[in-house]
């Protein structure tokens, strides 16, 4: 029983101590503004389309991002990252919408340029040159 004047802390999160939460980005096409939708709505729809059930999204975390007009939702379950990571459409009413979504680098990567690299290198070659034991925070290699 809570009783007035005492500060009780707020139960709507999930307890993030330890967890490693997988973020993942859905960028709206088509004329979505995120300003004029609902959270609940929109959450609801990026669950739908992504075939996921209420109970697997329970711990999930979606924080649209008004000024850029992109969502990112925080999830602890890899295939829920994954499942909507793979998002092209969602439907919200009776109207479709095209994005664009994608996983984020997580807070235990880093991401850079490195130049000068010898173009006799191949991806592969430079892939097991930085990608290995060694440089755990890296995770890809992408020669531009």
């Amino acid at each position: 029983m809570a009783s007035f004047g005492v500060l009780q802390p707020h139960r709507g999160f999930p307890d993030c101590r330890g967890a490693i939460f997988e973020s993942y980005v859905v960028r709206p096409k088509g004329g979505l503004d995120l300003k004029k939708v609902s959270l609940s709505r929109l959450a609801q729809a990026l669950e739908t389309s992504a075939k996921l059930s209420p109970e697997e999204t329970l711990e999930d975390i979606v924080c649209p991002n008004i000024t850029q007009n992109i969502v990112v939702v925080s999830t602890p379950a890899f295939s829920n990252a994954g499942a909507s990571a793979a998002l092209q459409l969602i439907r919200l009413g009776s109207t479709e919408y095209h994005v664009s979504a994608y996983t984020a680098s997580s807070d235990h990567t880093c991401k850079g340029f490195i130049r000068g690299v010898d173009v006799d290198i191949d991806e592969r070659q430079l892939a097991a040159m930085i990608v290995n034991q060694r440089n755990p925070k890296a995770l890809k290699v992408h020669r531009i």
